[in-house]
């Protein structure tokens, strides 16, 4: 008799997407953190995979340690959000994992205004407000959290194929596994490759600072600037030749 059931296949489909996005960070997501005044410690939500970036008003927040930031106000004692006591206020500058919670996340400064968690992540708010970029956990009920279908099936598939066949009982082929093993190996390299493709231009604009920059402007001299060679090399030539627009 077939150990096959549909409760059984459809708990390894739900196994594969765990299988792929432990594997590749598929989903590159941005979301706006609610913020209040004299509070530094902030639980993220529970899809955050790992965090890539955080800006308030803008600017990069420094990654630090849970130790270096302790050390930088001793004071300050930040146990849990009922056992604390907080540091100084100001516009936060850097922020740490917990060591034991690596969702509840510290500001250093506390924040000493509040920022609510309303509007674009992506848009003008970026420059008001405080924003976490990560990888997160996709989600099949949102088509932009989710593995793209003519992605998915074709890797759910080669996972779903590989687990039954290995299964101990009548259905067991361990040549059929092995060879859904290796076309899945296949379809994750590629799949691996898409993704970095995708991602190339993002990881590019995620510089430092703030998070877009101005092209530096070419430079302007000084009105009435007259370019004089020294005599040695000055030849022929006249400080009258030389005149700023010539160097515009």
């Amino acid at each position: 008799m077939p150990l096959w059931n549909s409760n059984y296949i459809t708990q390894l489909e739900e196994d594969a997407l765990l299988y792929i996005t432990n594997r590749v960070n598929t989903v590159y997501y941005r979301f706006l953190l609610a913020i209040t005044a004299g509070q530094s410690v902030y639980t993220l939500p529970s899809y955050v995979r790992s965090i890539r970036r955080i800006t308030c008003k803008g600017k990069k927040l420094d990654a630090e340690s849970f130790e270096y930031i302790s050390l930088l106000d001793p004071q300050s004692i930040i146990v849990s959000e009922s056992t604390k006591i907080e540091a100084v206020r100001a516009e936060p500058r850097m922020y740490s994992l917990h060591p034991n919670n690596y969702r509840n996340i510290r500001f250093y400064p506390t924040p000493g205004v509040d920022f609510d968690a309303t509007g674009d992540p992506n848009g003008a708010e970026i420059d008001t407000k405080v924003v976490v970029s990560c990888w997160r956990n996709v989600d099949s009920s949102a088509a932009v959290t989710n593995i793209p279908p003519e992605i998915a099936n074709k890797l759910i598939e080669a996972y779903k194929w590989w687990k039954a066949f290995a299964i101990e009982g009548s259905t067991q082929n361990i040549k059929a596994s092995d060879y859904w093993k290796n076309k899945l190996d296949i379809l994750m390299q590629m799949f691996k490759d898409i993704n970095n493709k995708i991602f190339m231009v993002k990881k590019r604009q995620l510089q430092g600072g703030y998070l877009t920059r101005d092209p530096l402007a070419p430079p302007v001299l000084p009105a009435g600037y007259r370019f004089i060679l020294p005599d040695t090399v000055r030849g022929d030539f006249d400080s009258s030749d030389f005149d700023s627009e010539d160097f515009g």
